[in-house]
């Protein structure tokens, strides 16, 4: 690598890593499947943490090629020899076609930089997402599923395009059906499969409301949520709700849960699903499209510091907190 070791530490602060000296070079292999399976980082071989926190550089011997260590993953490999011999590798995370990855029959997954042997509920979830990219395009039956009427009308009136289509085909053309069938994505913008959940924590009162598909979430539910926040508040929460749920894994469970609390004022938006660095439901992606819902993470990352993003690898669980600012920073728990 050109940069040096310093400079290297600082640009992947953010990044999961792990130190290994040269005592614990064997866990590399259940390293690397622990970060595919998870969502990637780095392997900084040449180097451990000791008891105190500090960060101890051992150095490699010059016999110890990078191929040795990281066989097939020369290309993202770097070394430094400056403060000693260091070979950092970059693990990527392994696409949805390719988990979990199996090491000696066990599946290794990252808990908070931790490598852990997942379990049979981690593991049939690491498999389920080799389905993401095509689930929302299943067929589902609509025997037991009531489109809202009211929901498909107004987004059809903010679709003009498509005005002189009929009812059947618009809803083909806008991916809420495939052919004759009703797809999963339809299913969630507009039936009634889905629950979307808002605590309101006011005084010694807990007010709440709910919706219970997609459309109703973003139009109904977080307007009533945002409009005595500020301009620039109201937008990421708007922002961070659309993105939880165009990103969360549907097949853990359907519920999306919102707690606003008064002290200090935040809104904590919690969904099933880890941050995969792809689109997850892509036919609800282009849903969202066509109705143009934003789903712009650049509105969010204006608003730092005051967003806290948290990945929880144990729940498989992502929690968004924003804290919230206006004139009366909490919704009015009379319109809930």
């Amino acid at each position: 690598m050109s940069e040096n070791f310093d400079s290297f530490l600082k640009r992947t602060s953010d990044d999961d890593r792990e130190f290994l000296g040269n005592h614990e070079l064997d866990k590399i292999p259940e390293t690397i499947c622990a970060l595919e399976n998870s969502s990637g980082g780095w392997i900084i071989a040449g180097a451990f943490y000791d008891e105190t926190g500090e960060l101890i550089i051992s150095g490699l011997d010059d016999s110890i090629k990078p191929r040795t260590l990281f066989a097939g993953y020369e290309s993202e490999c770097g070394v430094f020899d400056s403060p000693a011999r260091i070979i950092a590798a970059n693990i990527k995370s392994l696409s949805c076609y390719d988990k979990p990855r199996i090491l000696n029959n066990k599946v290794y997954r990252r808990v908070e930089g931790v490598n852990v042997i997942s379990g049979k509920l981690a593991r049939s979830i690491i498999a389920l997402d080799s389905l993401e990219s095509s689930r929302d395009d299943y067929a589902v039956d609509d025997s037991n599923i009531i489109l809202d009427t009211k929901s498909i009308n107004e987004f059809r009136d903010s679709i003009t395009k498509y005005n002189f289509l009929s009812q059947h085909e618009f809803l083909r053309r806008s991916f809420i059906y495939s052919g004759k069938h009703l797809t999963f994505a339809g299913a969630l913008m507009f039936g009634n499969i889905l629950q979307v959940r808002a605590e309101l924590h006011h005084c010694s009162k807990i007010f709440s409301c709910e919706a219970f598909n997609i459309w109703q979430a973003c139009n109904d539910l977080i307007t009533r949520l945002t409009y005595r926040l500020s301009s620039s508040c109201s937008q990421a929460v708007r922002a961070a709700l659309v993105n939880a749920l165009l990103h969360a894994d549907y097949n853990i469970d359907r519920h999306i849960n919102i707690l606003i609390i008064s002290n200090p004022p935040r809104i904590i938006i919690n969904n099933p699903g880890m941050i995969t660095g792809s689109i997850r439901n892509y036919r609800l992606y282009k849903i969202f499209e066509l109705a143009e819902i934003s789903h712009d993470m650049n509105i969010i990352k204006s608003y730092q510091p005051n967003f806290r993003l948290i990945q929880d690898f144990a729940e498989f669980r992502v929690i968004a907190e924003i804290r919230l600012e206006g004139s009366n920073s909490l919704p009015a728990p009379v319109i809930l």
